[in-house]
């Protein structure tokens, strides 16, 4: 059987390792990665799956507020990842969207973003040096009548935490799934999609967790 193709958005110039960790996670779950970056769109490859991956943060002008001074956003990437979902919605291509992904794919159904989960949220403020990025955990509660429950099968698990913004004003269609004690958004989906959900957390640095790695799998068996 012929495995099926997953595109990949990202940023080349940047950290290369949660792109290979994803690679590598789409292979050992039974697909084939594919690159998808604004100097090579590729729009005319038909894929089987759709990833938006994370990186910088959004031009919040996506969403109706200011841009921060000094700040370099990555205008051609957020436009590249909007493309890829609306061939994903024409197509009705599974998607998966990893932090800044799950908030892209908010924003593209007119939603909007937390810029900062500190000052929005009591006691959500984490361990933000190297160390903590690594082995810091949060837990997340996970709403039980969701396609993320399908995938975990438990009422809660353990995230990293590598962000500092999160989904504020949900978007059209878009149901939150997941949250932390302290009600900052950790996965929002499409109930009417097969698969349209959105992580906050990293699951691709978490693949040695047979719970992370479901997400993946399952990715991977609705793209056949």
């Amino acid at each position: 059987m012929k495995k099926p193709l997953i595109g990949i958005t990202h940023s080349p110039k940047k950290n290369r390792i949660p792109y290979l960790c994803i690679c590598l996670a789409i292979r050992l779950a039974g697909g084939k990665p594919l690159s998808l970056t604004s100097n090579k769109p590729q729009y005319q490859v038909k894929l089987n799956g759709l990833i938006i991956s994370g990186g910088t943060d959004i031009n919040p002008t996506r969403y109706g507020a200011q841009s921060k001074k000094h700040y370099i956003y990555d205008n051609a990437r957020d436009q590249l990842e909007f493309e890829w979902l609306k061939l994903a919605e024409k197509n009705s291509i599974p998607v998966l969207g990893i932090c800044r992904g799950a908030q892209l794919m908010n924003i593209f159904r007119k939603g909007t973003l937390h810029e900062d989960v500190a000052k929005a949220y009591e006691k959500a403020q984490y361990p933000n040096s190297l160390i903590a990025k690594i082995f810091y955990r949060k837990r997340m509660f996970i709403d039980e009548k969701s396609l993320l429950h399908q995938i975990i099968r438990r009422k809660y698990i353990n995230v990293n935490s590598l962000h500092t913004q999160a989904v504020n004003q949900l978007g059209k269609n878009l149901k939150i799934v997941g949250k932390e004690k302290n009600n900052v958004v950790q996965a929002i989906e499409d109930p009417n999609r097969t698969y349209y959900l959105g992580v906050q957390f990293h699951p691709e640095l978490m693949i040695y967790s047979k719970l992370h790695f479901q997400i993946f799998k399952i990715l991977i068996k609705n793209s056949i």
